[in-house]
């Protein structure tokens, strides 16, 4: 006999299973290179999920159409999660969006990142929630729209990767955007070292959506994502290390970890540094402040640019120009 959390008889274990598999129609499924258990999944269903649900949130979902927000709400997801993975297997070539309820895959899909993400980030995370979730809500849509197959989920953090450049970096760059995560700068004609009076810095078309701009540090040239909601420069923790390597942070560039208040009164921590020798177009800046962040992306935010005296944005003609 199947029996709900408080004690509620759902009938016998037999024919729930016969009720679920034959709700699949096959035994076994294969839709696009997703196979699938049928009844390996029902069986984990009777036996580890419907025990922990109560008759009152059965019935109020079935009510009311809500049977998969219950699946999806806390400790029911991370089961039904299991059951998943113990009755499936999907090959590399499989596409997102092929076969089966597209809407329902997409908010499993956005749940998963999320819960994956905020578990990554550890004790002393830098994304807040919402934050994680505006990233996750446009990757998995992107996923989703545009062919990616399983196997490029393995390549998300090769910046090299299509799925790097064409979905994290853009995504993570709007969930930072706007989000105050750094402090301005003040313009100060002696940290600005060049002979001209303006500089044109040609911008890189990316995706036709958004630009990114050349910046050399330490030697080293790195392509930021020019973002106007931004503020400032932000650099993850691969490329902190980098300029480590090459000698140019050391420990006097650290200042302090700030924690930045947000629109929504949460806040985020990262890492403030101080550098000199910044290289944009013909300038060389000093006293620059950049903040570091563990699941950071390279970005360039217009707090930054406020170290010039002007600077103007032509993004018909594809450039930045900076007035000294």
């Amino acid at each position: 006999m199947v029996k709900t959390k408080d004690g509620f008889a759902l009938g016998d274990r037999s024919i729930f299973m016969k009720s679920c598999i034959d709700g699949a129609k096959e035994s076994t499924i294969n839709i696009n290179g997703l196979q699938f258990e049928a009844k390996k999944y029902c069986s984990c269903l009777c036996d580890n999920l419907l025990p922990t649900l109560t008759m009152k949130e059965i019935t109020y979902a079935y009510q009311n159409n809500k049977m998969i927000d219950l699946m999806m709400k806390g400790n029911n997801f991370e089961i039904l999660k299991q059951c998943v993975q113990s009755s499936s297997k999907i090959d590399d070539d499989f596409e997102f969006g092929s076969g089966g309820n597209k809407d329902l895959q997409l908010k499993v899909g956005v749940k998963l990142c999320v819960d994956e993400a905020l578990k990554s980030q550890g004790p002393n995370k830098i994304l807040t929630r919402p934050m994680v979730e505006q990233y996750c809500d446009c990757a998995v849509k992107k996923f989703y729209a545009d062919g990616y197959k399983y196997k490029d989920l393995a390549t998300v953090l090769d910046q090299n990767s299509k799925a790097f450049n064409e979905v994290v970096i853009p995504c993570m760059a709007d969930a930072l955007s706007d989000k105050g995560l750094v402090k301005s700068e003040i313009y100060n004609a002696t940290d600005i070292i060049g002979v001209q009076s303006k500089s044109i810095v040609p911008l890189i078309n990316y995706l036709g959506s958004s630009f990114k701009v050349k910046i050399i540090m330490g030697g080293i040239t790195k392509y930021f994502l020019f973002d106007t909601g931004a503020s400032q420069l932000i650099i993850d923790r691969d490329f902190e290390r980098d300029l480590l390597i090459a000698g140019y942070l050391k420990k006097e560039n650290y200042t302090d970890k700030t924690s930045y208040e947000l629109a929504n009164n949460e806040s985020v921590v990262a890492q403030n540094l101080k550098v000199n020798g910044v290289k944009i177009g013909d300038y060389t800046l000093n006293n620059v402040k950049i903040a570091v962040m563990d699941n950071g992306s390279l970005i360039c935010g217009t707090g930054f640019l406020s170290k010039f005296r002007n600077w103007e944005f032509d993004k018909e003609k594809k450039v930045l120009v900076l007035y000294k």
